[in-house]
């Protein structure tokens, strides 16, 4: 059992049809018109009000560290598209964790409606599966290899990063639930809809294959050079896009990087072996550097006590001692004039440690808003660099806003010069490749027909679609738009971003593999789960727009 540590708070198709319209039949109101909490409603769900509090202990919160939970494993990809698929469709991204907390409510009365209740065993071995959790592997592991679970991680990340987001460990067991009973409503809902076992075979034949084939490229950026719109041109292009052309969000902040104060003694680096050093004076300098390392973690221990008292006193004055509550520690602030993603100081751009070290201080900073909550202003303590901490308020917030004609005049440009050109590229396309099949049917070679049009020809290949071709950067696209064209037949044209290339087949070898029905069987899977994915999405859609999701702004 993980040790609790917190001190805070298919089958017949008829079955399957019946299933279904179990689902989209469920009545959902039975359970949001379970009580909530007091506090000003922020969002209202099929008529129910929630407050800020219900949306941050089941939304907020948790998507945010589903999202930052790196474990690089099949479980922690599957958090991830848990909090992704639930967030879905928000149709103004600011709304993203509203909708996963609609989401996960629905979400949770279905598993209800459907008896699906993970075991608590279930929880834990999903848990224990992450490699976030895990020791390193053995010294000789083979590649992907994952170590034992530590529990010593494990704790870690509920006193540090679930505390931190106000989180308990049951909060964290609770969102694992969710995500088992996730993994088994797709199976229902498209549990008919299995992978194509003959699509599945082409994947694999088209993947096995070698192709050798003739190219020739027609140059965009030239094409770009020779437009040259005037101010009513793009101001006619720019008019009914204006919404799409908007500034960058821009923050004030006031905000500390807390750093434990070494004495002289136990600053810098481990002292360095002597010379000629023997196993004596090894083990003398082992000793006393693992004395060193022992007293700085009990200061880098009382830096992390004194951090939470220091959010624990905010709290309680509602943010307003925020600066007195640094001066009594001795930490010093810096205020920031405007800016922006792209204009941060340095030290804002620094990543934060542990379970979420993927993220950056700013990723928090432009996540925060003014209100209403007086504590909303406030990111929670950031274990950040070497053994430092973040604090911060956010002092200003400029809102992204649609630019003037003027503001957007560079980025109008270049849209409208590389929509022109892509018109343009089109056109020449077209025109050059209609010629070029007529004189390949009439008996030129490919290069021939090039030639004719003003185009250099070259071959390449045999390739498959995972080597690389010296001669041509673009293989593997090349590949994936040929892979299905008979030799001596051109393919569809391919337009990338500094050019177009017609492509005419040459050769397709198949190349034999004694793996090729355990290949298949992996598309089937991947197919079968594409179509769950999809019938998963479709069916939250429906319900969260029956659920008429609305905030107190609209």
């Amino acid at each position: 059992m993980i040790e609790n540590i917190r001190k805070y708070t298919g089958l017949i198709i008829v079955v399957i049809v019946l299933l279904l319209l179990g689902f989209i039949f469920m009545d959902t109101r039975n359970f949001f018109n379970r009580s909530v909490g007091g506090g000003a409603t922020v969002v209202t769900i099929d008529g129910v009000g929630y407050n800020q509090s219900d949306l941050t202990a089941r939304g907020s919160a948790p998507f945010r560290l589903a999202m930052a939970l790196r474990s690089y494993d099949a479980s922690g990809l599957e958090i991830v598209g848990f909090a992704s698929t639930l967030a879905g469709d928000a149709e103004d991204p600011g709304n993203t964790e509203i909708q996963f907390f609609a989401s996960r409510l629905i979400l949770q009365q279905a598993a209800e409606d459907f008896g699906i209740h993970p075991s608590d065993a279930e929880v834990e071995k999903f848990i224990k599966t992450l490699s976030a959790f895990s020791e390193n592997p053995p010294p000789g592991a083979a590649p992907g290899t994952q170590g034992e679970f530590s529990q010593e991680k494990y704790n870690a990340f509920a006193e540090k990063e679930l505390r931190y987001r106000g989180l308990s460990e049951s909060d964290f067991r609770d969102l694992v639930r969710d995500i088992l009973a996730y993994r088994e409503l797709r199976k229902i809902i498209g549990g008919g809809l299995a992978g194509s076992r003959h699509e599945a075979e082409a994947m694999a034949v088209v993947n096995a294959q070698k192709i050798a084939l003739d190219e020739a490229s027609i140059d965009i950026a030239k094409l770009k050079a020779g437009i040259k719109p005037s101010d009513e041109d793009l101001k006619a292009y720019w008019e009914p896009l204006k919404e799409a052309f908007k500034t960058e969000q821009r923050i004030k902040v006031t905000y500390g990087i807390l750093s434990p104060k070494y004495p002289e003694a136990l600053a810098g680096d481990p002292a360095k072996p002597a010379d000629n050093e023997t196993d004596e004076q090894r083990k003398v300098r082992d000793a006393a550097e693992a004395e060193r390392q022992e007293a700085r973690k009990k200061i880098e221990k009382a830096l992390s006590e004194s951090v939470g008292q220091f959010n624990d006193r905010l709290d309680e004055s509602e943010g307003k001692d925020f600066d007195k509550l640094a001066e009594a520690e001795g930490w010093e602030l810096q205020t920031t004039d405007w800016v922006t993603r792209n204009t941060l100081p340095d030290d804002l751009k620094t990543p934060t440690r542990g379970i979420s070290s993927s993220k950056t201080i700013s990723d928090e900073l432009f996540d925060l808003t003014l209100g209403p909550d007086p504590l909303d202003p406030f990111p929670l303590p950031l274990p950040v660099g070497d053994n430092q901490w973040f604090i911060g308020r956010l002092d200003a917030l400029e809102e992204s806003r649609e630019k003037t004609f003027e503001e957007a005049k560079e980025e109008v440009t270049k849209r409208y010069v590389a929509e022109k050109a892509d018109e343009a590229a089109k056109k020449e396309v077209e025109e050059k490749l209609a010629a070029m099949k007529k004189d390949v049917e009439a008996g030129k070679t490919f290069a021939e027909a090039a030639q004719a049009q003003g185009l250099e020809a070259k071959s390449i290949g045999p390739f498959a679609v995972s080597e690389p071709v010296p001669e041509e950067p673009a293989a593997r696209q090349v590949f994936m738009q040929a892979a299905t064209t008979p030799p001596g037949e051109f393919s569809d044209p391919l337009y990338l971003e500094d050019r177009a290339l017609i492509l005419h087949v040459t050769e397709r070898q198949i190349v034999k593999d004694d793996n090729r029905g355990t290949q298949i069987d992996n598309y089937a899977s991947r197919l079968e789960t594409q179509n769950e994915n999809a019938a998963f999405s479709a069916w939250l859609r429906d319900r969260i727009q029956e659920a008429g999701v609305s905030t107190t702004q609209g």
